[in-house]
């Protein structure tokens, strides 16, 4: 195992996710951090076993069955996530400017091919950009929202854009209920 300098990028993305502790129990919460951490080191998700395997098993001595159950059995509100984050999202858009910009809510569906049968929402989708020289693949698809908020940058305004939350298309909505669920749950924050 590696140590980690209390001054590493590792630490100062601890103190920006602390603005989620209150989502969490303790230990949940050490565990939402390193996935996060994860997640933005190795820039790709694959799979739980992907993170752990090509990052956290190098720095942290947590058994992978840890991270399976915390997203299988924790109890947090994925809803909670998405206000927190938009939360934080807004507080970076200087004041002055908050009454005159214009923010964009953003919906999008995406395909995560998946290899083997042994997946829950798991399906046969159409693939539009026909990677595999098919027209479709097998896989999850996930509604996305995200929010593209104004920032001053060099005395210009420079959108950044930042993911909100996910949810997996399982047939039971559409995926434009799905994404209206999202943006309903968002909407306090921005009127």
């Amino acid at each position: 195992m590696i140590s980690i300098d209390s001054n590493s990028i590792i630490k100062t993305t601890e103190i920006y996710l602390n603005q989620y502790r209150s989502i969490f129990k303790k230990r949940s919460f050490h565990i939402f951090v390193l996935l996060i951490t994860a997640i933005l080191s190795v820039q790709e998700v694959r799979s739980i076993k992907f993170l752990y395997d090509n990052f956290i098993k190098k720095y942290w001595c947590k058994a992978l069955n840890c991270f399976y159950y915390f997203l299988s059995y924790t109890n947090f509100s994925v809803e909670s996530l998405m206000f927190a984050t938009v939360k934080i999202a807004l507080s970076l858009i200087p004041e002055n400017l908050k009454s005159q910009i214009t923010i964009f809510l953003i919906t999008d569906d995406t395909l995560q091919a998946k290899f083997g049968d042994k997946f829950d929402c798991y399906g046969k989708l159409f693939d539009h950009t026909n990677h595999t020289g098919s027209s479709f693949l097998n896989g999850h698809c996930f509604v996305s929202l995200v929010i593209s908020i104004p920032i001053l940058v060099n005395q210009r305004l420079k959108y950044i854009t930042l993911p909100v939350g996910y949810k997996l298309y399982d047939k039971s909505e559409t995926k434009l209920e799905i994404a209206g669920k999202m943006i309903e749950n968002i909407m306090p924050l921005l009127e």
